[in-house]
């Protein structure tokens, strides 16, 4: 069944044995790897309790790691199962679209930096914040995407300045192609676009 609704796409929470599956392979990751940044998307399967735990094994391993604010646990997700809930998600997500303002994520139990999907905040921010968006209208590739679908110029160096001036922290999806892994040149273009501002702002050589 599609998932048409805001509230159906929080709700859209796997169970069962899955919880556990997660949870070892983000321990794995922690364990092996030591990421600087502990970076989940849309919610996490297991329980507030669990989630802590799992956050102290972070940070114990890693005190100086960072944790993003896309870790929703269960017992939030319980409550729409409530009709009025569900109803008032979707009543408050159409009026902030309609209105032109942007969808933070759902409330999770701790974070140290705030997301915010193709979206920058009206104003500077009292914590780390990051945009995290694609170079067209979607993450990775899409062999669909028309040149017209991707950042211009001009709009992608207006993106990094906005966020930046409001103390955050710009991070742009790249998507090689599936069948070769390569980079497409629509892409690789931006990349170059982007590092020639960057290098511009700090008086570096342009990259190459």
């Amino acid at each position: 069944r599609a998932v048409r609704t805001m509230s159906e796409f929080v709700a859209s929470m796997p169970g069962g044995a899955y919880p556990a599956y997660a949870e070892a392979q983000v321990r794995e990751l922690i364990d092996r790897v030591r990421p600087d940044v502990l970076w989940n998307d849309i919610a996490w399967p297991g329980t507030g309790a669990e989630l802590v735990r799992l956050f102290t094994h972070y940070y114990e391993a890693v005190p100086e790691g960072v944790v993003n604010d896309r870790w929703t646990t269960r017992e939030t997700v319980r409550l729409l199962r409530w009709r009025p809930v569900r109803l008032a998600l979707d009543l408050v997500t159409r009026l902030r679209l309609r209105a032109g303002w942007a969808l933070p994520p759902p409330p999770t139990l701790h974070a140290d930096v705030r997301i915010m999907e193709y979206e920058t905040f009206d104003r500077p921010q009292s914590r780390q914040w990051e945009c995290v968006r694609g170079m067209d209208k979607s993450f990775g590739y899409n062999r669909a995407s028309r040149d017209e679908d991707f950042l211009s110029r001009e709009e992608l160096e207006q993106t990094a300045a906005d966020v930046v001036s409001r103390g955050g922290n710009l991070l742009l999806n790249v998507g090689p192609r599936g069948e070769d892994g390569v980079i497409p040149d629509v892409q690789r273009q931006r990349l170059v676009w982007l590092g020639e501002w960057m290098a511009a702002q700090h008086g570096a050589p342009a990259p190459t």
